[in-house]
């Protein structure tokens, strides 16, 4: 796309065949963007703003106060202990934000939207969207009578 053919030293064809690759190139990142936004915007606890002309995806994560005391625990920033779980129990890469030099007390992520074919994009972002459940879950701070957060797994 950056390097296109000139019309002195090409055909009409390699022309339109160009175009043709090059529009379908820009109409599927468009639709991968839009695709991994509204997944993110449907996730709980994660913020996102549309992505549009990034190959990125930087979302918010909104940890409760049990999963960062869990993160530091273990001696890592929050955003990188829900990214290792993520890659754990899913196998999907996120680069945690601590080390985009994020504002303080926040915590994010980066997302490629790049997954290629478009179908194995959306089982992804299933899947991230089924651990982020499961994980807000495990770290969910519950107040009953007083107790400031209790485990009521089995």
């Amino acid at each position: 796309m950056v390097n296109p053919p000139t019309e002195v030293d090409t055909s009409d064809t390699v022309l339109k065949q160009f175009q043709n690759g090059s529009t379908n190139i820009a109409d599927s990142l468009k639709y991968r963007a839009k695709m991994v936004t509204q997944f993110l915007q449907s996730m709980k606890n994660i913020t996102c703003n549309d992505v549009e002309g990034a190959m990125y995806a930087f979302p918010r994560i909104h940890l409760s106060k049990k999963a960062v005391e869990e993160a530091k625990a273990r001696n890592m920033a929050p955003d990188l202990m829900y990214t290792m779980e993520c890659l754990e129990t899913t196998g999907i890469c996120l680069v945690p934000g601590s080390g985009f030099l994020q504002e303080p007390d926040t915590h994010h992520f980066r997302i490629t939207t790049l997954v290629l074919p478009e179908e194995k994009l959306k089982h992804k972002m299933q899947a991230l969207k089924a651990f982020n459940d499961k994980f807000h879950e495990k770290y969910e701070s519950r107040h009953i009578r007083g107790v400031s957060s209790i485990n009521l797994s089995v």
